[in-house]
């Protein structure tokens, strides 16, 4: 199938909502952080793709720690952002570690992220059982896992652009009250 350009594309895609998310939800801090955090992750991820895209079996159980690690930003950005405000006195981590709940948008990705992590880890079950001739086939690793991440990809990058927007509007209405 010729699907895999679309794959590729989906893939460096982040680069670009990253960067235009930044453009526009520069001034929401929580936006920012979630953005930065994400593409030094992504990048990160995209360094060591080839390597794990190498190990055959167990590239699925690494794939689900990887999308464990994408979700620290989220859930531990309170200790992440003071620890990096005691170190750097920054008072930009001081703003982002003092808020104590999710956007509705950063839940969606939690949840978007979760799944994928549980689909990745399903099908190294499944690897493994047809590895040790336990299954005769890999229906998931086959039809459904590859479809699946490529749309819970697109979904959690139109949920990050979203958040994006939500911070650009909210900001110009904040204004328009002060005014």
């Amino acid at each position: 199938m010729e699907y895999q350009y679309l794959i590729k594309a989906v893939d460096h895609a982040p680069f670009i909502i990253i960067i235009l998310g930044l453009m526009i939800a520069w001034h929401g801090y929580y936006a920012r952080w979630l953005l930065i955090s994400y593409g030094i992750l992504e990048t990160l991820d995209h360094l060591i793709h080839l390597e794990i895209r190498s190990w055959l079996t167990h590239f699925y159980i690494m794939n689900s720690l990887i999308i464990i690690v994408f979700m620290f930003p989220i859930l531990l950005r309170r200790p992440i952002a003071l620890f990096i405000f005691r170190k750097t006195g920054r008072e930009y981590f001081a703003i982002v570690g003092n808020r104590q709940g999710l956007s509705k948008y950063e839940v969606i990705i939690l949840w978007l992220m979760a799944s994928t992590a549980v689909v990745n880890f399903i099908t190294w079950i499944e690897v493994i059982c047809y590895k040790y001739w336990i299954i005769d086939y890999v229906y998931i690793k086959f039809h459904f896992r590859d479809y699946y991440m490529v749309s819970v990809h697109l979904v959690t990058l139109a949920a990050m652009y979203s958040y994006s927007f939500y911070t650009f509007i909210s900001k110009s209405q904040i204004k328009k009250v002060h005014r």
